[in-house]
């Protein structure tokens, strides 16, 4: 084994949708901020309104959860158990790539969204396109959180913007938690839950 060789750890894996807390618990928290600032907006506009505005931030929440489910209902069975990427860890940093399924579903929702003329759509699959391959250096890294259960590692910039969900195998989870603890900049621990 080369010199190159031992300073990475490369792995695939299918991301379970349902089954993820991550995932999850990331969803979820998109869908809550989204229905808030809708009710922040209406209070703003109308102070008279806040429970009117709270009913549209549950109605929303119900909507955009119902919504949720069955778009990862439908990428699930397109995908036959999830999406499948692969992860990469090195000197440099951590680095995610999207598989062929989750690229050319992407696209496919592009292309329906021009479609079906719906804007939305289009902008969701074409931000989940700029972010098939994504990667963070170990300096741009504020904190970092292992889910035991899941085997998932999740990093988080400094700018708190985009965080990088690292789904190790269960061959391979201990071996990166240990790789990463080494390459942390100072002050920055991993934390376990």
């Amino acid at each position: 084994m080369s010199e190159e060789e031992s300073t990475k750890i490369e792995w695939e894996r299918q991301i379970p949708l349902f089954s993820n807390y991550v995932v999850l618990k990331q969803l979820s928290v998109a869908i809550l901020i989204s229905a808030f600032l809708v009710m922040m907006l209406l209070i703003v506009l109308d102070p008279e309104m806040i429970f009117d505005a709270f009913m549209v931030f549950l109605l929303l929440v119900g909507i955009l959860g119902v919504l949720a489910v069955i778009a990862m209902a439908l990428i699930q069975g397109a995908t036959r158990g999830g999406l499948k990427a692969g992860f990469t860890l090195n000197d440099s940093g951590m680095h995610y790539e999207a598989k062929k399924h989750s690229k050319s579903l992407n696209r496919l929702t592009a292309i329906g969204g021009v479609l079906a003329g719906s804007p939305a759509l289009l902008g969701g699959s074409m931000i989940n396109i700029s972010r098939e391959s994504e990667f963070m250096s170990w300096d741009e890294v504020k904190k970092i959180t292992a889910y035991d259960s899941q085997k998932t590692i999740v990093a988080y910039r400094k700018s708190l913007i985009s965080p990088m969900g690292l789904f190790c195998t269960d061959e391979n989870y201990d071996t990166a938690k240990e790789y990463i603890k080494k390459h942390l900049p100072k002050g920055v621990s991993l934390k376990r839950k």
